[in-house]
């Protein structure tokens, strides 16, 4: 590729909404590392082969000093913002929650949830696929998993966008939701109960038991990040069916490529955009020298769209030979923990949705800017189903 001058690229930049954003990042591209000075400062990694080298070399570009850039003031999440040895202990928590053997134990309830849900759609003729369908499906599904009461269920996602208006500034934007997470935590406690809350109580790490800031951190990270993710790309996944005929029709007729389909559309549009590393040591990486303590912007959403890596990026293709090699999850030790749900949600998902009707879409999707500075998503998508 041809070297030119970086462009301008602030990941709080509220005018880049939605697909604009992958103009900006094939323009990074077009260098191996580029440099911003917004929010202090930062390189940027895009190419699909960086991302991963960054990704998989966690001792090099470490998470523990936060992977959002300004850091978000309080306690860092618990898994997402630590380094071994820490890392791993705190990560078989998540496991506890959200891993493959527990989402295999879970997909009956999770399919007729997400049946129940994609039914009500239906019922309905369609409407705005945000709310009806994105927001109900990760949030109940993460409910679910964690033993959350349906009354604490319902109230999730409105604190987790409260939580977001001003968590940048505030300290305390958390208290709400943790409030009624840790809540449910002391109803469980010494109930004898199987559910992950209760268990929870009960772990220990290194034969000690977990604090109350352990638990709440532990239990707000796996509630945010166990919908907020899933949201963006059940809508990314809901956009791409109703807007190619042709492709619910092909699935319906062979359902056997719908995980196919599925990470596709993960590669398509990756629902997080970007995380942050913090440089450990003075290393030069892809041919630029960095000092330690310099912060690294990972672009996965980029990486995605690597013209080098994936042939003919800005198409939606399900028959790609490794259908699996998106970043969207990340790479290496901190690869989402989650996706084992995320991915069985979505699959779910899509064979509801293609049993229930044709999709078309029956307006213009309002797109988001990368909210919180890292994941991106529609504000609105109105969707037909009949």
């Amino acid at each position: 590729m041809a070297s030119s001058p970086c462009p301008h690229f602030d990941h709080h930049d509220t005018s880049l909404q939605g697909d604009q954003l992958y103009a900006v990042y094939e323009q990074l591209r077009r260098q191996r590392v580029c440099r911003s000075e917004a929010n202090g400062g930062f390189w940027i990694v895009s190419r699909y082969d960086d991302v991963r080298a960054a990704l998989k070399d966690n001792e090099t570009f470490a998470s523990g000093e936060g992977v959002f850039l300004p850091p978000l003031p309080g306690p860092r999440a618990l898994g997402l913002e630590t380094d071994p040895p820490a890392h791993g202990p705190y990560r078989r928590l998540f496991l506890d929650l959200v891993g493959r053997p527990r989402v295999t134990a879970a997909e009956p309830l999770l399919r007729e949830m997400v049946d129940r849900v994609v039914g009500e759609f239906a019922a309905a003729g369609g409407g705005d696929a945000v709310p009806a369908i994105s927001e109900k499906v990760p949030v109940e599904g993460i409910a679910l998993m964690a033993g959350l009461s349906p009354e604490t269920a319902a109230q999730v996602r409105a604190l987790t966008v409260e939580m977001w208006k001003t968590l940048a500034t505030d300290p305390n934007a958390i208290g709400p939701l943790m409030g009624l997470l840790m809540g449910e935590v002391e109803q469980r406690r010494g109930q004898g109960g199987e559910d992950f809350l209760t268990l929870l109580t009960e772990e220990r790490i290194e034969g000690r038991p977990l604090s109350q800031e352990e638990i709440g951190n532990v239990l707000l990270s796996g509630v945010i990040a166990g919908h907020e993710t899933t949201m963006n790309a059940s809508t990314n996944l809901i956009l791409e069916l109703a807007s190619d005929r042709a492709l619910q029709e092909r699935l319906r007729a062979d359902r056997s490529l719908i995980p196919a389909a599925v990470e596709e559309v993960l590669r398509h549009r990756a629902p997080v955009h970007l995380f942050f590393r913090t440089v450990t040591r003075d290393v030069e990486f892809a041919g630029t020298a960095m000092q330690a303590g310099d912060k690294l912007a990972v672009l996965y959403a980029s990486a995605n769209r690597d013209p080098d890596r994936f042939e003919c990026p800005a198409e939606l293709d399900v028959d790609r030979a490794d259908p699996g090699a998106h970043v969207s999850f990340g790479w290496g030790i901190h690869r989402c923990v989650g996706a084992p749900l995320a991915q069985a949600e979505l699959r779910m998902l899509t064979d509801a949705l293609l049993s229930r009707g044709t999709l078309e879409l029956a307006g213009e999707p309002e797109p988001s800017a990368l909210e919180g500075g890292h994941h991106m998503g529609w504000h609105c998508l109105p969707v037909n189903l009949f």
